[in-house]
Order: C-alpha cells, then structure tokens, then sequence
C-alpha cells in the first residue's frame, strides 16, 4: 500500500506536470543565444574570434602579472620576513601610543590599540624562529589544511613551489617603522582589518567561487555594519569581476539555460519598473540594487560546479546561520526588547519575538526556512555519529529560533515542507507519517500552550494581525484593477505614493501589501507576476526532474534541501512580504541558484557515467573548464 502511494506521487499526474520538459530545456540550451557564451574555447566566427583575442590580451596584462607576482612574493618569502616587519609595528607602535596618551596628553582611551601591539611583538617572536616560508607553513599547518583547502578550495600546488625569494629584512623593518609611526593617527585594528580585506579580494580574484561562500556566510552577520546592504553589493561587485576577468581568460564558463533566462527576464521587468515607477529617483535606487543582488543567482550557478564546492557552500551557509541563530538566543534571555508585531491582546503570554540578525521576527524567521531543510539533508548523509549529534544539535538550536520568531506564516512553511522533504526523500516517509499522525494525541502535551494557540488562531477572523492583513489585500487589490498592466513601480516609495488612494480605513502607512505575490504584481504587473511564476514552476520541475533521475541514487539531498527551503520561503510569502529585505532577497536567489548548481552537478556526473560506460573520447572533454583554476 505504502509502495503505492509513493509510486503514485514519483509516476503520477502531478509528477509528470513537472518532470516533461527536458526536452524544451535542451532545445533551448543548445540555441543560438546560449551557444555564443558556451563556446569559450572556440575561435570560429567573428565572436570567437573577439572572445580568443580578449583573453590573450588579458593574459598578457601588466595588471594580472603584477598581481601574480605580488602574491607570489608573499607566500614564497621566509617568515622571518614578516617577523622583521611586525617587530618594530609593534614597538614603535607602543611608543607612539605612550607619547600619544601620556606626553602630548590627547588620551583616546583606545586600551585595545595595546593588546594587538603586543600581539604583534608576540607574533614577531614567533616568526623570527621559524626558517619556513609563508607557503610552506601553511601547508603543514592543520588550521590552513582545514580552512584554506578543504574549506575554501584552494590548490595545494600554488604554496608547495620550492622557490626561496631572497632576504629583504631592512626594507621589511622600514616599512613596519613607518606604519608602526603612523599609529599616532591610525589605529593599528584598521591595520588589521585592511590586511584581512586585502587576503579576502586576493582570494577571490584567484577563486571566484569563494566569494560566494563568504556571501553565504556574512549575509547574515553584516548587521554589524551601519550599511550592511552596502558591503554586501561591494562584496558581489569584486566576486562579480574575479569571475568575469576568469571568464574572459578562458578559466570559467558562462551557461544560459531556460531557467536562467527567465531570471534574467526578471531581473530587466524590475529594471523598467525601477526607471518607469511613481516612486521617482528612491524606486530607481532600490529597483538598481534589487538587480545587483539578483546577479548572485548568475554567480552561484556558474561559479558552484562540482559536488565538493556544493557542500562548502552549504557548510557556509549553516555557519552563518549558526551565527544568527547564538545572537537569536541572546536576544531571548538577555536582551530587553518588547512583544511587538503581535496581538497582545489574544497573546498576551508572548513576552518576545526574536529578531536574531534582521530587521524583524517575519524575515529573521524566513531566513531560517532557507537552512533548515540543509540541516536535514546533512544528517542523511553518511556521517560519523558525533557529527550527527552536532547536526541534531544545530536543527534543534534553528528550530527553537523559528518558534520563538512566533512567525504563523514561517511555521506551516516548514510544516508542510518538512512532510514534503520526506515524502521526496524515502519510501518510508509514508509509514512514519501514518504513525506519527497517530501518535500525535499522546505526545501534543509536549507542545506549549502558547506555541499551539499561535498555531491555531491561523486564518482566524478575530486574530487583529490576519484582519490587518486580509484589509491590506483588499485596497492593494482596488489598486491592482487599474495599475494591473505595468504595474507601479519598484520599491517602498512607489508603493507609499500609490497605495493610501485605494486603502482602506485603518491601513493607510503600510510599507507594502504583506504578500510576496500580491507585492511583485502590483511593483510590474501582469508581466512581472507570470515572469516570477514561470520562475518558479521550472526550478521546482528542474529539482524534480533531477530527483526523478535519481531517485535510485543517494546524490540528491541538497537538491530537495533547496526545493524545500525555496518551496517553504514562497509559503510564508502568501502572508508576508519576504522580500522586504535586502538581505533576504539576495539570500533567496543565493538559494536558488545553489539549488540550480547542485543539480548541474548531478547532470554533469549521470552524464559522465554514461560517456564512461560507453567508453568514448568525450569522457576527457566532459572535465574541461571544471577545475581550470
């Protein structure tokens, strides 16, 4: 019976609907359109010609070879080098600091410029005895093997030179007098954190690909800027030219595929309704930066190619969450924040919704919805039992987050996708939701009061929220009947000019129209809503088709991991704006395209099998351009 019903859901009508396009997407990947960026390596016709003559030329720059040797010089100098420059950064830099503060009496009271000049000392000490070079001592370092290569990817091969650059001790030493000397005015933390900001752009010009993993990472930890939706354009604009100085070399590729160019099309409708908007030149801003973000998806799924890099971004992507989530747990039982956005009323024991590293509970908690089903698909791996418990450890940790959210909307995301996620993922999803449906009389007591009241007040008429809500659809709908076509423009700005016209009494300062779908209509219209569901009607047939594929195999975890997570986030948007935020929409198309990636991946190894099998010399041409770093 239970095999039934499942061959019902995989075979059925419904799997069909969304599992019969591969031939459609084929045709369209092997276009005109996409054959012009695919052909990397060609030099026949007058754009490949262009494309050959463009990277020589870059290959050639005095740009990138300065920047060759430079970071060459770096990892192949003795450490004692870079002992003899943070001997005197740290002496001179105390001296200054006394003069500073107790000579010419301008106290700053910047105690911690002391801790890192002694670190630096310390540091100086500590370099002066080794005889290795910066390369060497980072491949033998258990820390570098963990973070630098495993963790990022980079290539052993680029420390291991045997080269010995020579001694430069005195210019190393003048140069840690001056900046050491400089400190009177620059504290030595900028220092710091110029250098690290120099290694990370260093980084990615050579690995694009880890751009993306600090995206993922920060995204959630850059609330500790003052413009965090600033750095995070500024961290996608240099992954953005790191990948396209590698693709005009030939290293990386360019794919267009059929979903790709509907989030393209997209991404030009919130263009035109950025420039042709009631909002002025506040919807121009925001509809620009919405296409900047929108760029991540492109980056992901070009740049994300091989199952190794899948699983660091994931790992990236539960690091930063679990960053979140401590600030979360924080705000719980330290912090002091009142019980706003909810009915306090009908709710009064609910004394906090949790914000973690957001603007407020609704997004915090759309946020955890994009990493929780990764959490899920990380303990069906195969793993030791320790890392198990840490997964267990960390699920229970986002889930107590999502509930002290008190976000209804986010709840019955992760409910009905976490039935999905089973259901997609093993035959015996089915038998354990028969007993888990029994047993759940015996076990609701574990379930707090308030946690099952929130629930049930869902969609209730005398629930002050879900009116506040069910007003505001109603005057964005007035709204629509004459701006359905074009739409009113992208952004908070547009929506405020237009929409207290058509509202109704009661809701006239709303920001937007608390619905993910009702919102993208009414900023572009017809065009925009049909564009964003063709969107989302071909991910969700490209995961399926892709599970349907191998559904024999155990290679598909993060790949219903990004169905769930992106399926669950465009639940919660029936009721909530989820785009509200910058940061939540760049980490939503992140998503997707990582989703889109881990399923090339899976193509790209059935395919290899196969050529394999058949034993043909287009085996070799298969694993060209993947690692071409």
């Amino acid at each position: 019976m239970i095999n039934w019903l499942y061959s019902l859901l995989i075979n059925g009508f419904f799997a069909r609907i969304f599992t019969a396009y591969k031939e459609e997407e084929q045709g369209f990947e092997n276009g005109l359109l996409t054959s012009l960026f695919y052909k990397p390596t060609g030099t026949q016709g007058v754009v490949g010609r262009v494309k050959w003559g463009v990277a020589k030329a870059f290959e050639n720059s005095l740009i990138l070879n300065f920047i060759s040797d430079f970071v060459s010089s770096l990892l192949h100098r003795r450490l004692k080098t870079y002992g003899a420059f943070f001997l005197p950064l740290g002496a001179y830099g105390i001296v200054t600091y006394l003069i500073r503060e107790y000579v010419v009496g301008k106290r700053t009271g910047r105690t911690v410029d002391v801790i890192f000049y002694v670190f630096f000392l310390l540091f100086a000490v500590l370099l002066m005895t080794s005889k290795e070079t910066l390369g060497k001592a980072l491949l033998n370092s258990k820390w570098a093997g963990k973070t630098l290569f495993s963790g990022m990817g980079l290539q052993k091969d680029h420390f291991s030179v045997e080269t010995v650059l020579p001694k430069q001790y005195s210019g190393a030493a003048i140069l840690g007098l001056i900046l050491g000397g400089l400190t009177y005015f620059i504290s030595p933390v900028y220092y710091v954190i110029a250098a690290a900001l120099l290694f990370l752009i260093s980084l990615i010009f050579y690995y694009p690909e880890i751009g993306v993993l600090v995206l993922l990472a920060a995204l959630p930890l850059s609330f500790v800027l003052s413009r965090p939706t600033v750095a995070l354009l500024v961290l996608l604009g240099v992954t953005t030219l790191g990948y396209l100085v590698k693709l005009v070399r030939g290293k990386r590729v360019f794919k267009l595929r059929l979903l790709d160019f509907f989030v393209l099309l997209f991404g030009l409708l919130l263009l035109f309704g950025s420039v042709f908007s009631a909002g002025g030149v506040a919807s121009l801003r925001s509809g620009l930066v919405y296409v900047a973000l929108l760029f991540g998806y492109f980056l992901t799924v070009n740049l994300i190619r091989t199952k190794a890099w899948v699983k660091r971004c994931v790992t990236s992507l539960v690091l930063g969450g679990v960053a979140s989530a401590v600030v979360g747990v924080f705000q719980l039982f330290v912090g002091n924040m009142e019980a706003s956005w909810i009915d306090s009323a009908r709710f009064s024991d609910i004394q906090t919704r949790i914000t973690g590293t957001f603007e407020n509970p609704n997004i915090y908690a759309s946020y955890l919805l994009l990493i929780i089903p990764f959490v899920f698909a990380l303990l069906m791996k195969k793993v030791r039992i320790s890392q198990k418990l840490l997964l267990l450890s960390l699920l229970g940790l986002f889930s107590f987050c999502l509930v002290e959210t008190w976000s209804r909307g986010a709840w019955l995301g992760c409910l009905i996708t976490s039935i999905l996620f089973f259901l997609v993922c093993t035959r015996r999803s089915v038998a354990y939701m028969l007993f888990g449906c029994a047993a759940l009389p015996a076990v609701s007591f574990l379930i707090p009061d308030n946690v099952l009241a929130r629930f049930a007040s869902i969609g209730s008429a005398s629930d002050t929220s879900s009116l506040y809500r069910i007003s505001a659809w109603k005057g964005v709908g007035v709204m629509l009947k004459e701006h359905w076509i074009g739409g009113i423009g992208v952004g908070e700005s547009a929506f405020s000019a237009v929409y207290p016209a058509f509202a109704y009494a009661g809701v006239e300062g709303i920001h937007h129209s608390h619905s993910l779908y009702l919102q993208i209509f009414s900023e572009l219209g017809i065009a925009g809503i049909l564009v964003f569901l063709c969107v989302t009607f071909m991910f969700v047939q490209k995961c399926l088709g892709h599970v349907q594929m191998l559904r024999t195999e155990q290679n598909s975890e993060f790949v219903v991991a990004g169905l769930m997570a992106v399926m669950s986030f465009m639940i919660m948007g029936l009721t909530d704006y989820t785009w509200y935020s910058y940061r939540a929409f760049l980490q939503f198309w992140l998503i997707v395209g990582l989703t889109c990636a881990a399923v090339h991946v899976g193509e790209y190894e059935s395919r290899q099998k196969t050529v394999y099998k058949a034993d043909t010399e287009y085996a070799v041409a298969l694993d060209l351009n993947i690692d071409n770093l």
